[in-house]
């Protein structure tokens, strides 16, 4: 599963649902690894999961997000230069994970499921 650190700011703004997407630079090393997620049909797109994690410590906040992308510009409120091209994460749902959970997919199908929000 794709882990992807963010700075604790965005991180807060997403959890609190202010921010709705999550930017990555347009290079191969993050065409290939979002390409390579495992995709399911959602809402009519064809979404994944991310982890999300505010900082590289490994006690550092987590969440697990079900999102889609595209590529354009982003906001620069949420992050962007304005005017770069970007990997758009657009979130539609999101989950706070606790400390100690065990991440798996099948775990997050099921937080999901729990939540209303994994149709």
């Amino acid at each position: 599963m794709l882990t992807l650190p963010i700075k604790r700011k965005w991180f807060d703004m997403i959890a609190s649902g202010e921010k709705l997407e999550e930017y990555r630079a347009l290079t191969h090393y993050y065409i290939v690894r979002i390409k390579n997620a495992q995709r399911f049909k959602a809402d009519g797109k064809w979404q994944f999961y991310v982890i999300l994690r505010a900082g590289y410590n490994k006690n550092s906040p987590m969440m697990a997000i079900q999102c889609w992308e595209d590529t354009g510009e982003g906001k620069p409120e949420w992050g962007a230069e304005p005017g770069e091209k970007y990997i758009r994460l657009h979130i539609t749902w999101k989950h706070e994970i606790k400390y100690g959970t065990p991440l798996t997919e099948f775990s997050i199908v099921q937080m999901g499921k729990k939540d209303g929000g994994v149709t």
